[in-house]
C-alpha cells in the first residue's frame, strides 16, 4: 500500500509545493523526494517479479549450500542477476550513476565507487601483513575455547545487555540460529544472539554487535521518528554502531575482564582477544581480517551488476579472488561463493557497508577518547556511558539530516579514512594497550 502510494501523482506535486521552514523539514523533504523518485524509477510487474524470485532463489541457494552444489542454483541466481541489473539500470538513469551506484545509494545513499575503490584497496595492501604479525605476536596470548550451556550463555547475554545500558522497555533479548535485530522501528529494537556450545565468548560478541545496533536506533531524535528523516543515515553508519561496540569496545582486553567479571561475579580468566589469522569464512573472520573479505565481495559485485561478470562465472572469479587476497583458495563452493546469502535473495548492494562500517566505527572511537578524556578510563572499567553520551550528541541526534560522510566529519573533524582503523589495529594487536594516542599524531 505503501508502496502505490509513492507513485500517485498528487504525491508528486505535493512534494514539488512543499515549503520547509527549517534544516530539518529540509531534509525531510530532500528524503521523501528521493524515496518518490525511487519508486518511481521501477515499474510494478519488474518489482514483483524480482520478489518472487528472490523468494525462490533464497529457497534453493539453502539446499545447494548444504549440498556444496553451486550448479543446482546457477540458473535461479542468474535469473535474479538479470532481473536486478534491470532495476539498478533504471535507478541508474535517474540518478546518472553507473547500475552498482545506484544500488549502493539504496543503503548508503551517496557513496559512490570512487569514495570507496581507495579506501579498499588500503586495506588489501596492509591487512594481510598486518593480520600475519599480529598472529605471530599473538600466539602467547590465544585463550581456550570455553563452553558453556546454552541457558546459561542466553542468561549472560540478557545481563551483558543490562550492563551496557539495553533498554528493556522496548525489547528482549533470545535466541535464533543467526543474531539480529528488529531494525526500522525505535520503539522495537528486540535482539536475539546465537550461543555457542563451544565457546559462549561468540555469543557475548554477537549480542554487543546487535546492542550497538539497538543503541542507534532506539536514540533517533523522538521528533522525527517515523519520518525519513528520522532514520539512521546510511547502513555503514548503522553498521559502524554494531561493530564499535562488538569489536573496539567490547573486545578490548580491560572492557571485556571488567564487563565479565560484572556480569559473572567472578574475576574474568581470560583476556577475550580473538587470534588474527587470514581465512577463507567471513562470518569466522577476526576484525583485522574481515575487512578483507568485504572488499573481495564487493569487488565481484560491483562486476556482476555491472555486466563484467556472469553468475557462472562466480566460482572461477571468487577462487581468484581469495587467492590474491588471502594466499588461499577454497576447496568448496561451501567455503566460496555459497557461503552468503546475500546475492542468492537478491541484496546487492550492501557489502561495502560493512567495510565502510569499520573504518567509520575506528574514526568515532578515535575522536570521542580524544575529545573526551574521561571516556578511555571509563571503558577500561567496563563502562560506556561516556562513549554513549559523545555518540547522542555527534551521531544518533543527527538521523538522516546530513549524510554519513557529513557525519563523520563533524564528529571526527576529518574526512573518513583508514588511519583510525590501523592504529587501533596495530595498538592492540602490535604495540599492545599501553601505546598512547596523542591528537597531534592525527
Amino acid at each position: 500500500m505503501v508502496a502505490n502510494l509513492l507513485l500517485e501523482d498528487e504525491v508528486t506535486t505535493r512534494l514539488a509545493a512543499a515549503r520547509p521552514s527549517d534544516d530539518w523539514e529540509s531534509a525531510n523533504l530532500r528524503e521523501m523526494t528521493r524515496e518518490v523518485l525511487q519508486a518511481n524509477a521501477i515499474p510494478a510487474c519488474l518489482q514483483s517479479e524480482l520478489i518472487r524470485l528472490q523468494s525462490e532463489c533464497e529457497g534453493i541457494w539453502i539446499e545447494a549450500r548444504k549440498e556444496g552444489d553451486f550448479a543446482r542454483v546457477l540458473h535461479p541466481a542468474a535469473r535474479l542477476l538479470s532481473l536486478t541489473r534491470e532495476v539498478a539500470k533504471a535507478r541508474a538513469e535517474i540518478l546518472g550513476v553507473e547500475p552498482h551506484e545506484a544500488l549502493m545509494d539504496l543503503h548508503d545513499p551517496g557513496i559512490r565507487s570512487r569514495d570507496i575503490d581507495a579506501l579498499f584497496d588500503t586495506l588489501v595492501n596492509r591487512l594481510p601483513d598486518l593480520v600475519r604479525a599480529g598472529a605471530a605476536d599473538g600466539e602467547y596470548r590465544r585463550d581456550p575455547a570455553r563452553g558453556l550451556p546454552i541457558t546459561e550463555q542466553l542468561e549472560l547475554c540478557r545481563r551483558l545487555a543490562d550492563h551496557l545500558g539495553y533498554d528493556f522497555r522496548y525489547g528482549r533479548v533470545d535466541t535464533s540460529a543467526q543474531a539480529c535485530f528488529a531494525d526500522d522501528c525505535p520503539d522495537d529494537v528486540r535482539i536475539t544472539v546465537s550461543p555457542d556450545p563451544e565457546d559462549f565468548r561468540r555469543a557475548l560478541y554477537g549480542a554487543a554487535h546487535e546492542i550497538g545496533h539497538s543503541f542507534y536506533e532506539n536514540r533517533l531524535p523522538a521528533r522525527w521518528r517515523y519520518q525519513p528523516v528520522g532514520r539512521p543515515c546510511s547502513a555503514a553508519m548503522q553498521e559502524s554502531q554494531a561493530i564499535l561496540f562488538e569489536k573496539i569496545v567490547m573486545g578490548a582486553p580491560d572492557f571485556y575482564a571488567a564487563t565479565l567479571s560484572a556480569i559473572t561475579g567472578n574475576p574474568a580468566s581470560d583476556s577475550g582477544l580473538r587470534p588474527l589469522k587470514l581465512g577463507l569464512m567471513r562470518q569466522q573472520a577476526d576484525e583485522a581480517s574481515y575487512p578483507l573479505h568485504i572488499v573481495l565481495r564487493y569487488r565481484i559485485e560491483k562486476d556482476l551488476i555491472n555486466g563484467r561478470l556472469e553468475v557462472s562465472d562466480l566460482p572461477s572469479a571468487w577462487e581468484e579472488g581469495c587467492e590474491k587476497i588471502f594466499n588461499l583458495r577454497p576447496k568448496a563452493p561451501a567455503e566460496g561463493c555459497l557461503q552468503d546469502i546475500h546475492w542468492y535473495r537478491g541484496l546487492y548492494g550492501y557489502f561495502q557497508s560493512y567495510g565502510l562500517g569499520y573504518l567509520i566505527a575506528a574514526q568515532l572511537h578515535e575522536a570521542a577518547i580524544l575529545t573526551d578524556p574521561a571516556i578511555a578510563p571509563c571503558l577500561a572499567c567496563g563502562d560506556i556511558a561516556g562513549l554513549r553520551s559523545w555518540l547522542g550528541r555527534t551521531v544518533y541526534s543527527k538521523a538522516r539530516r546530513s549524510s554519513a560522510a557529513d557525519v563523520v566529519n563533524a564528529a571526527t573533524g576529518r574526512p573518513l579514512g583508514a588511519d583510525a582503523f590501523f592504529r587501533h589495529l596495530e595498538g592492540r594487536y602490535l604495540t599492545g594497550p599501553g601505546a598512547r594516542l596523542q591528537r597531534d599524531d592525527l
